[in-house]
């Protein structure tokens, strides 16, 4: 990773994220070529299509690594910072306070 990305910290080297994004070069794949399964790793196998794909399982990023990476002026990997279920659109979370005005 380090001669793959020398531009880059070791924090951010060590990113499940970034070996992905470096297996995916490797693999001459685009972002358009990569289908995302949150939280269940059987679908994730089920999707890959037998003898034509791969299916790469990652755990997630802890908070702490990610802040990290950030604290240093980086950004993460793509898809680094996904997570599921994603909100609904037009969601408003209030966090506290004593109600509207």
């Amino acid at each position: 990773m380090a001669a793959a990305y020398p531009d880059r910290s070791p924090g951010w080297r060590a990113l499940p994220t970034a070996a992905l994004q470096f297996l995916m070069g490797v693999w001459g794949l685009g972002e358009d070529d990569v289908d995302l399964v949150h939280d269940d790793p059987a679908a994730a196998v089920a999707a890959a299509r037998p003898d034509t794909d791969t299916a790469v399982l990652l755990g997630p990023v802890p908070v702490k690594d990610v802040y990290a990476v950030a604290a240093g002026g980086e950004l993460t990997p793509r898809k680094t910072t996904s997570f599921g279920p994603k909100p609904r659109t037009g969601l408003v979370l209030r966090t506290g306070g004593t109600g509207f005005s």
